[in-house]
Parts: C-alpha cells; structure tokens; sequence
C-alpha cells in the first residue's frame, strides 16, 4: 500500500506575493466600483440640472425679485411695528 505524500507548504515570500496580488485586485475592483458610483452620480446631477433649467423657462422667468421688502418697504421699523404711536390721542 502507498501512503501519499503531504504537498509542500509554500514559502513566506509566495504567500506574501500571493496575499498582495488579491488585494491589488480587490483594491481595482473597489476603485472601479467607486468610480462608476461617482460617475452615476455627476450624471444624475446633470439631469437633475437641467430639469431645474427648464422649469425656469416661460413666465417665471419674467418676474424678476425686489430689493425692497413687501410693498417696497425697505426699513425694518415699518407699518404697526411701534404700537405706541397708534394711541387714539
């Protein structure tokens, strides 16, 4: 009867070289997942700009914003903010 041999252990330094080169692939492949990830993101932004740019079009981009507050009051002491003033005397 034989008893067959126990293969040989493979040295430190090809378990090391081994042991990188995984990583190395797993490192491009989260790099490229990353990358693709970034790439879906610019461009669902892109769409998401130009939607916003064609909802400005037509009328509401006519109406232009006041400097002024409401009915062009610029002060901030402006209509009943001083009750005292408003006596009947």
């Amino acid at each position: 009867m034989c008893i067959p041999k126990a293969p040989s252990m493979p040295s430190a330094e090809e378990q090391a070289q081994s042991q990188l080169k995984i990583q190395r692939e797993l490192q491009a492949d989260a790099d490229s997942r990353a990358a693709e990830q970034l790439d879906a993101e610019r461009k669902k932004a892109a769409v998401a700009q130009q939607r916003s740019r064609r909802g400005r079009r037509g009328r509401s981009s006519l109406i232009t914003q006041r400097t002024g507050g409401l009915l062009g009051i610029t002060e901030q002491s402006g209509l009943g903010s001083d009750f005292k003033t408003l006596s009947n005397q």
